[in-house]
């Protein structure tokens, strides 16, 4: 069988050569030096792998893996697409087998091919359609820099709807090299267009705003964090002298907005909340004192995740970014970060986010981008080839902090329903 190469520079070597492994299958004496897609042709041929067992392989790798630049929207009129006549004309007009099915080695692109659909896989339950993931390839042109060149090559585009919750999500390799109209985010334009030419669905805006889901996570990781610090109970036991500071701080001031309270002397928190920002100081006291003399590692170590970068619009909508100083790609070592993080406080919102997740083999960067309210994009950073296990953790962090306001998600989502019947 010819296997062609384009198919398998979308997936990492290893992770065919160790699945070929579990089956039996390596290389023997003559085959040593052999590209990669040749020797899986030559087994396949010689009937030590069958070609389905190769295709039940590629399939997760592709639908992650790579794709690491990934747009999520909301739909809505899902009731339009969740039986199976209603995917006829999709079915028809990409040649599609059914809506399970799997020929990803059989899908290959000619030079005037530009959308093919390599695989599906359907979940349905008493005739109604609960799940769908389609795997998409395009015919991606690209131009050598250096050799001033074009080529082709194969780019797939995993395509997930949850008819349950009402979502999609498309995924791409977020390859630089594209020629004009091959970008990625080209690529995920021209997709999202090509289903919903063929499928009655509609998006909508995300119901719950990205940006003060972002600033959620970004609170909890920021509390989280201090809750590292050695001294972190002697440095809550605090608050409980943060009153009696305040009022010594603002006594004897003229100030507009200040005001006596159960004897204290307190301020208006529309204008700040002085026990909040001296509990916050001493936090960055106690963080600046550890740093003096101890590595940010040695705080990190217990961490699951941290922030690694941030940006933010200010009251007046000024964007402001914070990147570490000392390599470590945390923020809390910023100098800076003091400053940030009131001002995050204020705004309670934020553009975009970098989180790192620790893993027992390095660490995995992914932004969150709640720039453009029409959907959310989320970006495995520093190539990083990452699992459907991965996947599922970041998604989790993000609907964590989704979830608190689940009461108004559910009261959008029951108008939808109304309006739609």
């Amino acid at each position: 069988m010819a296997v062609t190469e384009a198919i398998v520079d979308n997936i990492r070597d290893s992770k065919i050569t160790n699945f070929l492994k579990t089956k039996g299958v390596v290389r023997l004496q003559d085959e040593y030096g052999m590209k990669l897609h040749l020797w899986i042709g030559k087994v396949i041929d010689e009937r030590r792998i069958s070609g389905q067992e190769v295709n039940d392989c590629l399939y997760p790798e592709l639908m992650y893996g790579y794709r690491r630049l990934i747009r999520f929207y909301e739909l809505k009129n899902v009731r339009k697409i969740k039986r199976e006549s209603d995917w006829k004309d999709f079915i028809e007009r990409y040649d599609c087998l059914g809506l399970n099915f799997n020929r990803i080695l059989e899908t290959t692109l000619g030079n005037n091919d530009k959308l093919k659909v390599a695989a599906m896989s359907t979940v349905i339950l008493s005739g109604v359609i609960k799940s769908v993931e389609i795997l998409f390839v395009y015919n991606m042109k690209i131009k050598n820099k250096e050799e001033e060149q074009e080529a082709h090559v194969y780019s797939y585009l995993p395509v997930a709807f949850d008819l349950v919750n009402k979502t999609m999500t498309i995924k791409v390799w977020n390859r630089e090299e594209g020629d004009e109209h091959n970008t990625p985010t080209e690529q995920l334009d021209y997709v999202y267009e090509k289903i919903r030419k063929k499928l009655p669905f509609e998006t909508r805006s995300i119901t719950i705003d990205p940006q003060s889901v972002l600033y959620k996570m970004s609170k909890a990781l920021f509390d989280d964090f201090f809750k590292q610090l050695p001294n972190i109970e002697e440095i809550i036991a605090k608050k409980a002298d943060m009153s009696q500071l305040a009022h010594d701080l603002l006594v004897g001031v003229t100030l507009q907005n200040a005001e006596l309270s159960s004897g204290k002397m307190i301020m208006n928190t529309d204008v700040i909340n002085v026990e909040e920002e001296m509990y916050k100081l001493l936090q960055q006291v106690a963080l600046y004192d550890y740093l003096k003399d101890n590595p940010i590692t040695t705080l990190l170590k217990n961490t699951d995740k941290y922030i690694s970068r941030i940006r933010f619009n200010d009251r007046d909508n000024l964007t402001a970014s914070l990147t570490s100083e000392k390599g470590v790609r945390c923020i809390f070592d910023a100098k800076t970060f003091m400053c940030v993080r009131n001002s995050l406080d204020l705004v309670e919102s934020i553009v975009a986010i970098v989180v790192t997740f620790v893993k027992e083999k390095g660490l995995l960067s992914v932004k969150y981008d709640a720039s453009d309210r029409q959907f959310l994009n989320i970006h495995i950073l520093q190539n990083r080839y990452y699992s459907k296990e991965d996947y599922s953790r970041i998604w989790e962090l993000y609907k964590k902090y989704e979830s608190e306001e689940n009461t108004i998600t559910g009261t959008v989502c029951s108008e939808d329903n109304i309006a739609a019947m």
